[in-house]
């Protein structure tokens, strides 16, 4: 028959498997967590890269547009000066025309800064949507490959949660009580007694107690009140890992 301190024993080392994997989703879901904060941030930057070289073509055109009505009216206003004789008139057009001209002049400078606009958001849009998108295809990889790992976890968790029945099962049920009472407030809630005293506080454990423990009982350490017990093997092995 299996002492119980072997079953307690299997019972810690489950509950530590399973708190290790609660540990590694938790962690693996705040990594996907921040990967999703990422992605529409990415696909922001790549729609305003996209806008800007829209903006920027309708900015050409639209500046394209106006040297093209301003030279349409210069046209006009040359043709209107031959057919004018009166002096007031002539010298009044010839305002209008350089007043024209001087538009002309000046959005000839504008269009050259638009154009420049635009070329410099089409570089933009050459260099860097490659680069996002294929950052957003890694992210979308690695979220479900990370959906993978959390889904295997969480089968691997159920599959603890089971042995951990198989096990609770051959304990007592007053034991069981004290053990998950004592997990909630020390990781190892079960200790070996070792030179006579306990292996996690080192108080020293009465002789009639000891003699208890050998023959495979399981007790209260009087001080910690880990549960303790004592495996002749183990005491060996640690006290010659100790020289």
């Amino acid at each position: 028959m299996t002492p119980l301190w072997q079953n307690l024993k299997q019972l810690v080392a489950l509950d530590q498997k399973q708190k290790t994997i609660l540990s590694q989703i938790a962690q693996i879901e705040q990594e996907a967590a921040e990967d999703n904060l990422m992605i529409p941030e990415l696909q922001a930057t790549i729609n305003e890269i996209k806008q800007a070289v829209i903006d920027a073509k309708k900015n050409v055109d639209r500046q394209e547009l106006n040297a093209n009505n301003l030279k349409a009216q210069e046209t006009s206003k040359k043709k209107a000066l031959d057919t004018i004789k009166n002096q007031k008139q002539y010298e009044a057009l010839e305002k209008e025309l350089s007043s024209i001209l001087r538009q002309i002049s000046e959005l000839d400078d504008t269009i050259v800064k638009a154009w420049h606009t635009l070329d410099l958001a089409r570089k933009k849009e050459e260099t860097e949507l490659s680069g996002l998108s294929k950052k957003i295809e890694a992210l979308q990889t690695d979220a479900e490959e990370k959906e993978k790992s959390i889904n295997s976890l969480k089968q691997e968790y159920q599959t603890l949660e089971q042995q951990k029945e198989e096990f609770s099962s051959k304990i007592p049920p007053e034991w069981l009580s004290k053990y998950e009472r004592m997990k909630d407030k020390v990781s190892d809630p079960i200790v070996p007694a070792i030179n006579d005293s306990c292996s996690s506080c080192y108080y020293s454990v009465p002789s009639q107690d000891m003699t208890r423990l050998k023959r495979n009982a399981i007790l209260p350490c009087r001080s910690c009140y880990r549960l303790l017990y004592h495996d002749q093997e183990e005491e060996k092995d640690l006290k010659e890992a100790s020289f």
